[in-house]
């Protein structure tokens, strides 16, 4: 692992392009996993917003990864949940805003709590798009960032019945 000196997240991964670190940390999976530092490495690729959307899906990369992690160290790493969201026996409303020509729009990661915050994705870069709404509990959720309110959700938990679709702005 050329750039590990650190168990740094932050350090290590600013030796990395920007846009390549989801390849780095995939590449690097086996060690990063047997030093228990995966997760830690794993959240602020995800949060970052520099997965390349553009030229690679990163759904396939990010459905080998977040297997691997350890549930409870993946949700240490992530922020607390807010309050209310925290009883694993309790589930909650999430949403998450949409453009219609997104292919993944109901099996997508990154739900929020916040009805604004879904709208601001939902219409973003001047789109007009749809606001998922779904029931999840917290063993859905695989870890939670105060950014954007964001609930990153184990994708393996959708089926029938727990999405709902409506019109962005209604």
């Amino acid at each position: 692992m050329k750039h590990l000196l650190s168990d740094n997240p932050a350090e290590v991964l600013s030796f990395v392009d920007k846009h390549k670190a989801i390849d780095y940390v995939l590449r690097n999976r086996a060690l990063l996993h047997r030093l228990g530092w995966l997760e830690q490495f794993l959240i602020p690729v995800f949060t970052s917003h520099n997965i390349d959307i553009d030229s690679t899906d990163p759904y396939p990369k990010l459905e080998q990864l977040f297997p691997l992690c350890n549930r409870s160290a993946l949700m240490d790493a992530g922020d607390s949940a807010p309050v209310g969201y925290q009883d694993p026996d309790q589930e909650f409303t999430l949403h998450r805003g949409v453009y219609a020509t997104n292919s993944k729009i109901e099996h997508g990661y990154s739900w929020t709590s916040s009805v604004e915050v879904a709208q601001w994705f939902a219409d973003w870069d001047d789109q007009t798009g749809i606001i998922i709404s779904g029931r999840f509990s917290l063993g859905d959720v695989l870890f939670y960032k105060h950014r954007e309110e964001e609930f990153v959700i184990d994708v393996k938990v959708f089926d029938e019945g727990r999405i709902e679709f409506r019109e962005s702005g209604s």
